[in-house]
């Protein structure tokens, strides 16, 4: 939504989006049409006409910094820390499941908290 530049009316019924083209290199040419939409009636097409251009304000309003306007350090950064935190959570993930290994091997052969209950029920 934030790359929709315009949206023109060419015939009595037909609406074209014209986006920006992110991956041109020539500044000049960095206009291609995302879509054609073919309405039944103008007044359809100029209702739809009239409700994605208030949409695309307010998305424009919305939302003031685009991902393409970051600087690639900062892009570049961002990749890092969820790389960082995908790493991290496997290795958690990991030591669970080393942990419950242990818990497993201490647990096997044993009775549990058996006389622990029933000392704690002769108490009282």
């Amino acid at each position: 939504l934030h790359h929709v530049l315009r949206i023109d009316a060419i015939e009595p019924t037909m609406l074209v989006i014209i986006t920006k083209d992110i991956n041109s290199a020539d500044e000049n040419l960095a206009e291609k049409e995302a879509a054609r939409i073919s309405f039944l009636s103008s007044d359809d097409r100029d209702a739809a006409s009239l409700d994605l251009k208030v949409l695309v304000e307010w998305n424009k309003h919305r939302q003031p910094d685009i991902e393409e306007d970051l600087p690639a350090s900062g892009i570049r950064q961002r990749a890092q820390k969820a790389a960082h935190f995908a790493k991290r959570e496997i290795e958690m993930r990991e030591k669970k499941r080393e942990r419950e290994k242990r818990k497993a091997g201490h647990m096997q052969g044993t009775t549990g908290l058996k006389y622990t209950a029933m000392a704690m029920a002769n108490q009282s």
